[in-house]
């Protein structure tokens, strides 16, 4: 591990250093050695609070950064993707997809299959496709750049082959991609030799319209497009702050310098991980936390620490962690007037598992920034240790609200920063939640869709202009059929009140609502309740 020292003139002499890799005594090859903890497993629920399970045989290295930017969400369609990596394998990538309202999810196991070879720290990137980006061992080492496309649009479950956007190894570990204006694909990565590579591609990753390098030598902060315009910031060993931009990824502007105005709120200051976000009117917002570094040398825990966002050049920065004194690990998300800055605080505790003990704060600003005005405690009923928290960079100003998820780990008495930071016995089955803004029908929907079963089928499928809807219940009370649409909307009904239990029956849906009127195509849900049994099936309708 490199230390990156600058010293600062203020009214105290401070020091402000950088902690590079943010893994204390771990190098970059320690990680991926595949090694498992045989400690106890506990139980975990489908419903944790205000959040549902999502995946409970993930990868805690999904998020080994909170850069990786895991989950995402695309306003304008209101689409939510969260991508994790599976367990066994290791290489495989699982992609999990909601609404805003979260009325249905559409679980993707093995969407990446190992094609190019064992994917590890994914992107969720909530483009109009969407897509998801990754890095791949190249066998085992760090190397290529890899993005995946859902060809048959949000919720579909028809993802196109993945494509090696590079081509070839390159020595990559961190792949994020994003949607420019002009609907092309803006692929960064960023290689071991510290140097951050683009590649703009169509839509479909079939043409790659350009390529190229966009800084040399420097460290990665962080990636974001908004507001037309894409930012790639990074520093060099003096801490330093650069930036460059582009409106079409194809021509970027030359290196221009950002002044950091860093706070030093202790004697000794480490910078210990940063982000940033770009917000709708196309300016940037960076986030870091803020050790004590005299504190943490010490080895004690929980080291003193605070969360602050710089929103201009040559400004002063903003606390975003009061009244915590021990806060870590932010991410930042914004739309409109609105800055969520959200990061972990740690629970007094002590012992061999206290890097374990974490509250998930969200910090909330409706004037662009400039203060917060409430502080949100997420977790502070939770027993069961949440980390590596992150929130989605856009917000649903529509519905007030902002998205986020977190990991527990499985095993007993370990949570995700303990299992990725300093658990020397590294890898073990791990369980994402997110934050669920629904209280509809959520729970009935968070089936497995798209897969026949006993209860309902739906062929063909995708359809053109009908399908068959097979369906058999056991019980004859309540039969209730409904259509929604990916929204959650309720477009088409069916009368169910003559069939025979126990017996087959089909009903043929042309495609249109309730009114006669032709729906138009996308993907729809299937909902056959009964009192005591639910099914769905999702049916996608072509043109």
């Amino acid at each position: 591990m490199s230390t990156l020292i600058v010293i600062f003139s203020s009214i105290l002499i401070s020091a402000t250093t950088i902690n590079h890799d943010a893994q204390p005594g771990r190098s970059k090859a320690f990680f991926d050695k595949d090694r498992l903890n045989t400690e106890p497993h506990q139980q975990i629920t489908v419903s944790d609070g205000p959040t549902i399970l999502i995946d409970s045989s993930g990868n805690g290295y999904s998020a080994w950064t909170q850069t990786q930017e895991c989950l995402s969400y695309n306003p304008t369609i209101g689409g939510l993707q969260f991508v994790c990596r599976g367990y066994s394998p290791t290489g495989i990538l699982n992609v999990h997809q909601t609404n805003s309202t979260g009325s249905f999810w559409v679980h993707d196991y093995a969407v990446y299959d190992q094609e190019y070879g064992p994917a590890r720290y994914p992107t969720s990137c909530a483009t109009d496709g969407p897509h998801i980006s990754m890095p791949v061992l190249d066998p085992a080492a760090w190397g290529y750049m890899v993005a995946e496309y859902e060809e048959g649009g949000w919720w579909s479950q028809f993802w196109a082959l993945p494509e090696d956007v590079g081509p070839g190894g390159h020595g990559i570990h961190k792949v994020i991609g994003k949607q420019l204006s002009n609907g092309n694909i803006l692929v960064v990565g960023y290689t071991d030799t510290d140097e951050i590579y683009y590649r703009t591609m169509s839509p479909d990753l079939q043409t790659t319209i350009a390529s190229g390098t966009v800084a040399t030598g420097y460290y990665y902060w962080g990636f974001d497009c908004n507001g037309g315009v894409a930012y790639m910031f990074y520093y060099d060993a003096s801490l330093n702050i650069y930036y460059r931009s582009t409106t079409d990824g194809i021509t970027w502007t030359a290196q221009q310098s950002y002044n950091m105005i860093w706070p030093e709120p202790y004697a000794n200051n480490l910078i210990f991980w940063t982000q940033m976000a770009v917000t709708d009117a196309g300016n940037p917002i960076l986030v870091f936390d803020n050790l004590d570094n005299n504190d943490y040398q010490t080895g004690t825990y929980p080291y003193l620490s605070k969360v602050y966002i710089s929103t201009a050049s040559g400004g002063a920065c903003v606390e975003a962690s009061a009244p915590y004194t021990r806060s870590w690990y932010s991410t930042v998300a914004t739309s409109g007037n609105v800055v969520v800055v959200m990061y972990h605080v740690a629970r007094a505790s002590s012992g061999v598992d206290s890097l374990a003990f974490q509250d998930v704060v969200a910090a909330v600003s409706t004037n662009g920034g400039v203060s917060f005005g409430s502080h949100i405690n997420l977790t502070s009923s939770l027993t069961n240790r949440p980390g590596l928290a992150q929130l989605a960079k856009r917000l649903d100003l529509t519905n007030g609200n902002f998205f986020y998820f977190y990991g527990i780990n499985t095993v007993v008495n370990h949570d995700p920063i303990w299992h990725c930071w300093r658990d020397p016995e590294g890898l073990d089955p791990h369980a994402w939640y997110i934050y669920d803004p629904s209280d509809g029908i959520h729970e009935d929907q968070t089936l497995e869709t798209g897969k026949s079963n006993a209860m309902l089928t739906v062929y063909p499928n995708p359809f053109i202009q009908k399908t068959n809807i097979r369906y058999m219940m056991q019980d004859s009370r309540c039969m209730i059929m409904n259509i929604f649409d990916a929204a959650g909307r309720s477009v088409k009904s069916f009368d169910l009140g003559s069939y025979i239990m126990n017996h087959g029956s089909v009903i043929t849906w042309h495609g249109l609502d309730d009114h006669g009127q032709e729906l138009p195509p996308g993907v729809y849900f299937v909902k056959l309740q009964g009192e005591n049994l639910t099914d769905i099936d999702k049916v996608v309708k072509v043109e």
